[in-house]
């Protein structure tokens, strides 16, 4: 690969701030460029054609007169800094000087992005509120490649339901929450703009969520180190190692240079977190509180979009409003929480079958053992006999003749959920004009580099980073993974040990009740906390590495950090199970660890079949304990701090005459409600929200499917923890946590491809569970249980590849309308083009020709424009600049 790369010289300085003519390096670098190029073309010379970007003063001159104007402005994104309490700015992890010096520099660049900013201080903050032009918002719409909206071009949905009139009227008006129209959508173009839908509004054209990500996607593509009056190459500094990032807003957090950075909420009348400041101010001040409510929603009428999206999303009797939520929150949440809705709805059949399953086991089981007949001497032992049978029925409930079946039912239902799903995601995605995202997706901002290249497809210099360090970095990630598996093993063993022991030397001094609590109901108990620990320890691991793996978008990054947390959390959530389901009873004839055969591991019995009655009841147990953390931080620990906040300090206000001694007369913040402002900013953030909530469902979606012949009832659990759960959620992202920001989604990933990983291992696993564990396949010999297992595995893998080739996984109105869609779209631009021809306006419509590869002259000539001229750069280029070029222009070069 022919190469050019330039480094420091010394002798080149042109002041003692270490800069370079440009001119000179410019030039040199095109020389030699030409003279590798000819060698690599056997000296034959090429005509020289220039390439130019059009600049953002010349895109608004060029459109800015032709685009509408927008109407009251609002926040699309906000930056905080610090200040001493001197009033002087503060610097972060730097002196106050470079500190000062980095904002300044990177407001000169929001202003030359056209942004509009507004600088206000509130207390010890400065906030810097940041609109977004109209005419800013379009080009990086069209920048990134987005689809929206044309106008006039509704897409009629009736008809489709021909066959079911009743149902579709009693859906309408009694489970849907939102419907809204859906348009022909078609590549974004700003000088075709009143082809769009609400073209002609500034107001309406972009959705809140869009505008933030919009604004986002600039702040974060800001380079402070490729100004204007700059060379357009990457700085390096040798003292702060931050060769080749990106400096611009994830830089300028990362260096502390802003404190925080956040989208904020639509505001919204009737905000709960100004009744309970109000509640606040009177609890701690009493009547000496002067209560000033700031106008929260300038006009009265305005569509308050949280208090709808609130009222329609809390209801458990109907549909999620999908279509707000994405207008909302983005696609990425949209999809997620569309996701919880399709397992919900397909849900209903199975736990209906999984609680007949458990009622027939359960009146069995009680009618067996109400033929034994106890002799009690006391009351108290009585009492304790009767808990012992209660929790023997339970347990035995689970395991019945009817449990196959119900298996074999789960494994079906998990291919007919997933297809439909599928089905779904696509009509989603094509309804929400993502169907091709991923094939533009940008460079993620983090992704870092220790070279440029040049690649002859975008015309741009572009990040390089070589592969042997990422894959190097990937063999550290692996021996990280297995080193925590391996300290789930361990935790499992000890586990397994403390329960054998309290049971061989201890139970003997306690009732049967207290044993079984303190071995059973204990172990169960401490596994739960031992998942729940290891899982968060490796969680913050699982980030930081995948960090460091340095990869090119955000799909790769969200797609190795997936795979790392689901094969730990795998290891570490089913590990015990799979040792109660097949290993406990069989292993260890010796005694564990070889301390005698009193100490073997049974099940409390000497038959291997009450094992599956322990399997039930460990399942039973991590089902239930899984969720509450996250009900502990997402509900408990909010209405804890209610209460502190409006009963407890009222108490401490009375007993302490806590007014006198704090109140200040002089002091007016006490006096009012902080501003929306600050209230936002005091919200905590919602971190990875999909990611989380993601992680979460799938190891709960895994109990189900790996144990489903153990646990009939587990269908009901799984569908009440997604039903109270997303209504949490709702009310975390309306009103408790700061809004996120709205990223863009055309389906959730990897996390599809471990759904069907379980969906395949369910079936072995259950098979297993059949044949050797259950008390139907125990009077099998091995040969019988072999066959169980191998006709079981071929039945159900033959009937959910029937399923999956009889549903489609895009619907046939769905690929109709991605027809029509291409083909509309394409006949209303051709009109336009030729409308716009006429009147004069542009060229006529030429006749299109296939794009050819760009040469190498063309290349070269790009490369001498990427390199900024002496005019444009006052004559300096930083020093230590490292460019790398190359002279194979029918590759691509990006990673």
């Amino acid at each position: 690969m022919a190469a050019s790369v330039i480094k420091r010289h010394p002798e080149n300085l042109a002041n003692g701030n270490g800069h370079v003519a440009a001119a000179s390096v410019r030039d040199d670098l095109a020389s030699r460029l030409d003279i590798e190029l000819a060698k690599a073309n056997n000296g034959q010379k090429f005509p020289v054609k220039r390439y130019k970007t059009r600049t953002n003063s010349e895109w608004l001159k060029a459109f800015g007169s032709r685009l509408p104007q927008e109407g009251e402005q609002r926040m699309d994104y906000i930056l905080v800094y610090k200040k001493k309490s001197d009033g002087q700015e503060t610097g972060g992890l730097h002196n106050d000087d470079s500190a000062n010096a980095a904002r300044e520099k990177f407001m000169d660049a929001m202003e030359d992005e056209g942004f509009d900013v507004l600088k206000e201080e509130i207390g010890n903050n400065v906030y810097l509120k940041i609109h977004t032009p109209f005419w800013r918002l379009c080009k990086e719409a069209e920048r990134e490649g987005l689809k929206m909206p044309i106008k006039d071009m509704k897409i009629d949905s009736e008809g489709e339901h021909i066959t079911c009139n009743c149902w579709s009227s009693f859906e309408k008006k009694f489970l849907q929450t939102d419907v809204k129209d859906d348009f022909i959508s078609g590549p974004f173009k700003t000088d075709r703009l009143d082809v769009f839908k609400d073209g002609d509004d500034a107001n309406l054209f972009f959705r809140s969520a869009l505008r933030s990500l919009l604004t986002y996607w600039i702040l974060v593509n800001i380079d402070i180190a490729r100004m204007e009056d700059e060379p357009r190459t990457f700085l390096y500094n040798e003292k702060e190692k931050d060769a080749l990032v990106k400096q611009g807003l994830l830089y300028m957090l990362h260096k502390k240079y802003y404190s925080d950075a956040f989208p904020v909420h639509d505001e919204a009348r009737n905000d709960p977190s100004i009744n309970d400041e109000k509640i606040r101010l009177v609890a701690m001040y009493g009547s000496r509180a002067n209560i000033r409510d700031p106008l929260e929603v300038a006009n009265a009428e305005a569509q308050d979009t949280r208090r709808q999206m609130n009222d329609a999303w809390v209801k458990f009797h109907k549909y999620q409003p999908i279509w707000m939520i994405r207008d909302y929150f983005g696609e990425k949440i949209g999809l997620y929480f569309a996701w919880c809705g399709t397992f919900i709805a397909t849900l209903w059949l199975p736990m209906l079958f999984g609680l007949a399953v458990f009622g027939y086991g359960l009146y069995f089981s009680a009618t067996r053992r109400s033929y034994t007949k106890v002799q009690w001497t006391n009351t108290t032992d009585k009492a304790e006999s009767i808990v012992e049978q209660y929790i023997a029925i339970v347990k035995e409930s689970f395991d019945n003749t009817i449990t196959p079946y119900f298996a074999i039912a789960i494994s079906l239902w998990g291919t007919v959920f997933l297809e439909f799903w599928k089905r779904e995601c696509a009509s989603l995605a094509y309804e929400w004009d993502v169907n091709s995202f991923e094939m533009t997706e940008p460079d993620r901002p983090g992704y870092e580099s220790s070279t440029l290249i040049y690649d002859p497809f975008t015309k741009e210099m572009v990040k390089f980073s070589p592969k042997i360090k990422q894959m190097l970095k990937f063999g550290v990630s692996a021996i990280t993974l297995i080193f925590m598996v391996c300290l789930v093993f361990i935790a499992t063993a000890a586990i397994i040990v403390y329960r054998i022991v309290l049971t061989v030397d201890y139970c003997v001094a306690m009732t049967p009740t207290e044993c079984l609590l303190a071995t059973a109901v204990g172990s169960s108990l401490l596994n739960a906390l031992a998942i729940l620990v290891l899982g968060k320890v490796y969680e913050v691991l699982a980030v930081k590495l995948t960090d460091w793996e340095n990869h090119r978008t955000q799909t790769q990054y969200d797609d190795s950090l997936i795979l790392k947390l689901f094969a730990f959390q795998f290891a570490n959530s089913y590990t015990s199970l799979y040792y109660i389901a097949f290993f406990r009873g069989r292993a260890f004839q010796q005694g564990v660890f070889g301390l005698g055969p009193q100490y073997r591991d049974t099940c409390g019995d000497e038959v291997v079949t009450a094992c599956m009655s322990m399997l039930s009841f460990q399942v039973l147990v991590l089902m239930l304990t899984k969720p509450l953390p996250k009900l502990f931080k997402d509900v408990l620990w909010p209405v804890m701090k209610w209460l502190w906040r409006t009963k407890i300090k009222r108490i401490l206000q009375k007993c302490h005459d806590f007014t006198k001694n704090r109140i200040s007369s002089h002091d007016p913040l006490i006096y009012r409600i902080p501003t929306f402002l600050e209230r936002e900013f005091n919200k905590p953030k919602i971190g990875d929200f999909t990611m989380t909530e993601y992680t979460e469902k799938i190891i709960l979606y895994g109990y189900l499917m790996l144990f489903a012949a153990s646990l009939p009832i587990a269908p009901l659990i799984a569908q009440l923890t997604f039903l109270i759960d997303i209504r949490i959620d709702a009310k975390r992202l309306l009103w408790l946590n700061r809004r996120p920001v709205a990223f863009i989604a055309q389906d959730i990933g990897t996390w599809y491809t471990i759904l069907n990983f379980l969906n395949i291992v369910g079936v072995v696993s259950n098979a297993c569970l059949i044949a050797f564990t259950s008390s139907w396949g125990s009077a099998y010999e091995l040969t019988g249980q072999l066959l169980i297992v191998i006709g079981f595995e071929h039945i159900v893998f033959g009937v959910k590849f029937v399923l999956a080739v009889l549903i489609p996984d895009v619907s046939s109105s769905v690929e109709l309308a991605q027809r029509r869609e291409i083909y509309i779209t394409q006949k209303i631009m051709d009109m336009y083009s030729e409308e716009r021809g006429e009147n004069g306006n542009s060229p006529r419509r030429r006749k299109r020709s296939i794009p050819s590869v760009p040469t190498i002259a063309e290349e070269v000539e790009d490369i001498r424009t990427i390199i900024p001229s002496p005019e444009s750069t006052n004559g300096q280029l930083g020093t230590g600049d490292k460019i790398m070029t190359t002279a194979y222009p029918n590759h691509h070069l990006r990673n």
